[in-house]
């Protein structure tokens, strides 16, 4: 997947990504911080992922595996969030947090007899979410994260270039070398046989 393609990817996906990010953290600056750390860090991970899942699934994936996001542990309401505010299928929902699709379920029974025993708990968490309103700073935050990714992969570039320049001179000189050596070794055998003809000779006459 190429820059341009994930950028473009992630805009779309960030007010999502924010939610889920405010979800875990609970404050707001917080938030905006996971979301620049992962407009920049995902895309290694998301580059190289040859599974064939949607790019929602496979950014989600990489902001709740995340160490920072990861440090509150409200999985169940996550999975209760993800199948029915987001309308994830088990499958997915599985995916996106890294479980089995045995604890997806669980969580989700989980949650559904919480809801049932405290309506006003986690009822009012999981609505709580979608309905967080959106920050002005958060395209600022994303654009920071994609430019500090863009500026990580121009250097990557200019170093993968500058090694291939290096590997291509001394490849070139290595050429040179041995078209330098068989030059001198084609000079030489004329002369090598004129001087063997030259000795031949002179111990003729000698005899």
């Amino acid at each position: 997947m190429k820059v341009k393609i994930y950028s473009r990817l992630f805009r779309e996906q960030s007010e999502y990504l924010y939610r889920i990010a405010y979800f875990y953290l609970g404050e707001e600056k917080m938030a905006l911080e996971a979301v620049k750390k992962a407009a920049c860090e995902e895309y290694g991970k998301i580059r190289n992922l040859e599974d064939g899942q949607p790019f929602k699934l496979q950014i989600t994936r990489g902001m709740l595996a995340d160490s920072t996001i990861n440090q509150k542990p409200n999985r169940y309401l996550t999975a209760l969030y993800l199948r029915h505010m987001q309308k994830m299928e088990i499958s997915e929902i599985a995916y996106a947090m890294d479980i089995p699709e045995g604890s997806v379920k669980a969580y989700l029974n989980r949650a559904k007899t919480e809801m049932r025993q405290d309506t006003a708990g986690i009822g009012l968490e999981v609505r709580r979410v979608t309905g967080i309103e959106i920050p002005e700073t958060l395209p600022a935050a994303v654009e920071e994260g994609l430019e500090a990714l863009d500026s990580r992969e121009l250097a990557s570039s200019r170093r993968k270039k500058w090694k291939l320049c290096i590997s291509g001179a001394a490849l070139a000189v290595l050429a040179g070398l041995l078209i330098l050596g068989i030059y001198s070794g084609l000079r030489k055998s004329p002369e090598d046989s004129q001087s063997q003809l030259t000795v031949h000779m002179e111990s003729q006459i000698e005899e």
